[in-house]
């Protein structure tokens, strides 16, 4: 008897094998299905809650930096030196007084740069800032911005004034002493001359205790409707110097 029920045993062992495959499949399709669904549930919510979670931190994350590092949008003439009034004959500023621009303010220059100038476009502006160390987000938002540049030239005096996002002012005398600038903790001494073309100027902005300089020139247009930008660092590791080129247009009456 002992003998009989081993056999039948045996002889029933390849079907108990095979019902144990069977069940042990459905129960690894039962549990594939359901980390499908599980993988579907967290790929929903992440959609719906995470998502917006980000793009909130994002924004907030480019307000902060916008806060903390406007003098780069200031287009490289934030300047510790505050100086009041602001001038008249640009767009929207209150008049201009003639102790603000001294100097020989009866002398022409070639060319008269007064005016307020909108921004239309930028050619590798990002770039430009990036090898300066701003961060990505400040990149964007600084390329995506349209200021406005407002210029009083009066002789040799010649004060820049940007709104926008943000706003500073620099006063400078062509040909004259530098004026110290600070562009995010980095201090620079700034000299401006007329090009040689006589139809615009020049800032050199010499870097203090840093490995790079920069020169930016505003051309005018011979029908002065549009300025031509051009900004150029240069570095003393000798790094190729990188450029970037933007338009304005006129708003104010020439």
């Amino acid at each position: 008897r002992f003998k009989t029920m081993t056999a039948s045993s045996t002889l029933n062992s390849p079907w108990r094998v095979l019902f144990l495959g069977i069940l042990l499949g459905q129960t690894s399709s039962g549990r594939g299905l359901s980390l499908s669904i599980a993988l579907e549930t967290f790929q929903e919510w992440v959609n719906i809650t995470l998502v917006p979670v980000y793009a909130l931190a994002v924004f907030l994350y480019i307000v902060i930096q916008m806060s903390e590092e406007s003098s780069i949008l200031a287009k490289y003439f934030t300047t510790s030196k505050k100086t009041s009034p602001p001038p008249t004959d640009v767009v929207g500023l209150p008049p201009i007084f003639e102790s603000e621009l001294e100097g020989d303010g009866n002398e022409e220059g070639p060319v008269n740069m007064t005016g307020s100038y909108k921004l239309l476009e930028n050619d590798n502006f990002e770039g430009f800032l990036a090898v300066q160390g701003v961060p990505w987000a400040l990149r964007r938002a600084a390329n995506q911005a349209r200021p406005t540049h407002h210029l009083t030239h009066k002789g040799k005096m010649l004060r820049i004034r940007i709104q926008g996002i943000i706003e500073s002012e620099t006063t400078y005398q062509i040909d004259g002493p530098p004026v110290e600038t600070v562009i995010r903790g980095r201090k620079f001494q700034d000299t401006v001359k007329y090009l040689d073309t006589r139809d615009g100027i020049q800032v050199s902005k010499t870097v203090v205790d840093e490995d790079y300089d920069i020169k930016v020139t505003r051309r005018l247009s011979a029908d002065k409707k549009e300025i031509t930008m051009t900004s150029i660092a240069t570095f003393k590791n000798g790094q190729d110097p990188v450029k970037c080129v933007q338009i304005f247009e006129r708003m104010s009456p020439q």
